[in-house]
């Protein structure tokens, strides 16, 4: 049975293997559809220490968290969420965002992005957040009709150029 619950810090190294693999499927993703902006998603080399010490600064923060989804005791998904400033030119002054949700390949269809998304209501609700916004790749088809399904709209449409 999949459950979720808050992230702690003894989860982290168990979290950064998704991590990389939501890397790599973004990476494969851009260099598939868009290679034109590869140069926008190459990590450091210590990339991996870098999100590791941002996966537990969330779960330490009071306005950002980590998520995970667990099946038994290993952890099969997590999502990261941060609540940030809107510009103040605009009625709405805090904004909640969907950093990352990820879910291991072998539980897809599982329900256990939307088992994340509910709780991630939750935790953007406590914190009196009305508004969510996340990005997507515009080629990951998949999860913007999921994204769509949950309510979702496209609002901006984020473009590069590499000089």
């Amino acid at each position: 049975m999949i459950t979720v619950c808050k992230a702690k810090i003894r989860d982290v190294k168990h979290i950064l293997p998704l991590w990389r693999k939501m890397m790599d499927f973004h990476q494969e993703m851009i260099e598939e559809y868009r290679p034109e902006l590869h140069s926008f998603f190459v990590t450091k080399k210590d990339g991996e220490q870098i999100s590791s010490k941002i996966i537990e600064r969330q779960i330490r923060s009071k306005n950002g968290t980590i998520l995970i989804a667990k099946d038994n005791n290993r952890i099969i998904g997590y999502t990261n969420l941060a609540i940030n400033e809107y510009p103040p030119l605009f009625n709405i002054e805090r904004i909640g965002k969907i950093i990352a949700l990820f879910v291991d390949e072998e539980y897809r269809g599982k329900n256990a992005s939307s088992l994340l998304f509910q709780e991630s209501r939750k935790w953007f609700k406590q914190k009196n957040i009305k508004h969510i916004m996340l990005n997507v790749l515009p080629d990951n088809k998949h999860a913007k009709e999921i994204y769509k399904h949950w309510g979702f709209s496209c609002f901006v449409e984020d473009m590069r150029l590499t000089l």
